[in-house]
C-alpha cells in the first residue's frame, strides 16, 4: 500500500508475505547519493525476514509471474525462496541487506543468497521497531553505508568496497 510518501510492502498481519516496490525510469548509478527511512514492526515470533535495497541491470518491468524464474526488474516475486528477502536469484544486480534473524547487513551481488553476507550493524536493532533513517553513497568503487536508530540516535556506518554497480 501507499501513503504519502510511504510504501507499506507486506501487512503485518500476514505470515511469510513477501512484497515488492520498484522505480520504474532508468537511474544513473556510476555516482550517487540516496537515503530513506526504512522501519520493521516490532517482531513477536519467528521467522524473522528483512528486506533489500537493490540495483537490477534489467528491463524496468518483467512479464515474469513465476515464484522460481530468476528475471528481475519487475513488480512480481523474484526468488520465492524462504529466508531470500525476495532477493535470492536476482541476477544483474547489486543489493545492500536488511537481515532481521541476525541484525546484519552486507552488500549481495546476482542474487547470492542474503545469508552469504554478514556485516553487524553495532548498536542498531531492526526489530525495535524504530523508524532507521538510512543513507547509501556510491563513488564508484565504494558503497558507503550508514544507518540511524530515529529514537535513540545509534548510528552504524560502514563502507563497502570494490563494489561494481554499473558492471553488474
Amino acid at each position: 500500500t501507499i501513503s504519502g510518501s510511504k510504501i507499506q510492502l507486506t501487512d503485518t498481519s500476514q505470515d511469510r508475505e513477501t512484497g515488492s516496490a520498484w522505480y520504474v525510469a532508468p537511474v544513473d548509478v556510476q555516482g550517487f547519493t540516496t537515503n530513506f527511512t526504512l522501519q520493521f514492526p516490532t517482531v513477536q515470533a519467528a521467522p524473522l525476514g528483512g528486506t533489500t535495497f537493490t540495483i537490477p541491470n534489467q528491463p524496468p518491468a518483467s512479464s515474469d509471474t513465476g515464484d522460481l524464474l530468476a528475471v528481475s526488474g519487475g513488480p512480481y516475486d523474484v526468488g520465492g525462496v524462504s529466508g531470500t528477502m525476495g532477493y535470492s536469484q536476482t541476477l544483474s544486480s547489486v543489493a545492500i541487506k536488511f537481515d532481521l534473524s541476525n541484525n546484519t547487513t552486507g552488500v549481495l551481488t546476482d542474487g547470492a543468497a542474503p545469508s552469504t553476507q554478514r556485516t553487524p550493524m553495532t548498536g542498531i536493532n531492526l526489530n525495535s521497531g524504530h523508524p532507521m533513517d538510512v543513507l547509501l553513497t556510491y563513488s564508484g568503487t565504494t558503497l558507503s553505508f550508514s544507518i540511524t536508530d530515529s529514537v535513540t540516535h545509534a548510528n552504524f556506518t560502514t563502507n563497502f568496497y570494490n563494489v561494481n554497480i554499473p558492471s553488474s
